[in-house]
Order: C-alpha cells, then structure tokens, then sequence
C-alpha cells in the first residue's frame, strides 16, 4: 500500500487532528511519497531526510519526498538513501497534477522493477 498525503488543512479540524490521520495512514503504507510541506506539518521535521527517517522508523518500507525543481530525497530499506536532482523542463505551462505525475512515476517504476522475473 502507498501513502500520498496531498494535505488539504482546511478539510480538517486541528493540527492535532492533521498530524494524527496523515500519520496513522503513512504508518499502514509500505511506500510514503510526501511531498515537502505536506511532510513537515505531520513529522515536524524540517528537512527531507528528516521527514523521510520519520516515516522509515515507523515501518515503511520506501519514502520518496518530493521538493518540487529542488529534487527528491529517497530512503529505502533495500537501496539505502539519496538526493534525485530533477530533470529541468524548458516551459513550465501549469503544475497543476505535478505531485500526482511524479507519484504515478515512482509507483510505475517501482511495480515494473517487481514484475522482472
């Protein structure tokens, strides 16, 4: 199972309240894909490697945050830890879905790895 926060804090009632849903739904996810705001606010964590140790120390198994044109920073049980730089585009019409096109990306490429017989 995978967890993506895309925190909307208006739709609950305290911080309290955000802090606890997020977390208990990353601590039932074998994948955690926070983006970094959406990671601070549950972790208290400042810093990617932060939120990603969080989520590790709580049974996940993979977390990828992502810090939109700053990269990404992964901590894996099996493939250890890393800074992802990004790709830079040449024209940046609407980020709208960007956060959902790169947790679409990480999923594909972490179900194809696991499809190779």
């Amino acid at each position: 199972m995978s967890s993506d926060a895309n925190l909307r804090p208006t739709l609950l009632a305290t911080t309290k309240v955000k802090r606890n849903t997020v977390n208990d739904l990353a601590a039932r996810a074998n994948w955690v894909l926070p983006g970094l705001e959406e990671g601070r606010l549950p972790t208290v964590a400042r810093s990617p490697k932060g939120i990603a140790l969080f989520y590790r120390q709580r049974g996940a198994s993979f977390v990828v945050v992502n810090f939109g044109d700053q990269g990404a920073y992964y901590n894996s049980e099996t493939a250890g830890n890393c800074h992802m730089p990004i790709f830079p585009a040449t024209e940046v019409v609407d980020t709208a879905g960007a956060g959902d096109g790169f947790a679409v990306g990480i999923m594909t490429s972490l179900f194809k790895r696991l499809a190779v017989p």
